[in-house]
């Protein structure tokens, strides 16, 4: 699989651009992600967002309206795009708000988004809607802020649940050590090393 990686906005946030037609988390920063777009030679026909924050999801209507993008999303979280304080951005984001609906509600299991296969792993507990994508087939999985090299998402936000972070948690790192794990902020890492250093 082709991943292109650029830090977005304020916050920080890493977005992901697969195959030259999947983004992953559009955040903060319309003019940074058409940068993004157009330097990698995108041709973006899908969004997925890994939950609901708005450091992830920002730029979800711009892609959508501007490239006529498909927006993937959990069921759980999708009140994010139409709700600002859902979304948390004030008054954290420095972009402005534009409310948008979600094409596609994705539950656990099996999906196929822009020709490429992956399996949904729901994984609640930074927010209540929180997932990871995974590709056993190139052995990698996209974990928002869910996991990351170095710890894991905080739960003192709201939709957040320390009990249910765990419990994801516990199910990531099941996963295979030579699986890669490419986080919402920060570096990736293997999980035999976030394992080993958790």
């Amino acid at each position: 699989m082709d991943v292109k990686m650029r830090v977005i906005g304020p916050v920080q946030a890493n977005c992901y651009i697969l195959n030259g037609r999947i983004m992953i988390d559009p955040g903060d920063g319309v003019n940074e992600l058409d940068a993004f777009i157009r330097d990698s030679g995108a041709q973006i026909d899908s969004v997925v967002l890994t939950h609901g924050h708005f450091d992830h999801m920002l730029g979800a209507a711009h892609i959508k309206k501007k490239y006529g993008a498909k927006i993937y999303v959990s069921a759980a979280d999708a009140h994010c795009l139409t709700d600002e304080r859902s979304a948390l951005v004030l008054p954290f984001a420095a972009g402005r708000f534009e409310p948008c609906e979600a094409d596609v509600l994705l539950n656990e299991g099996k999906v196929t988004i822009s020709g490429t296969e992956f399996e949904v792993l729901l994984t609640p507990g930074h927010t209540e809607g929180g997932l990871c994508l995974l590709s056993r087939e190139d052995r990698l999985v996209f974990t928002g802020d869910t996991l990351f090299s170095n710890g894991y998402g905080r739960t003192d936000l709201p939709g957040g649940d320390i009990n249910k972070l765990f419990a994801s948690l516990r199910r990531l790192l099941k996963l295979p050590e030579d699986y890669y794990v490419y986080p919402g902020h920060g570096e990736g890492a293997l999980i035999g090393e976030i394992r080993g250093g958790l």
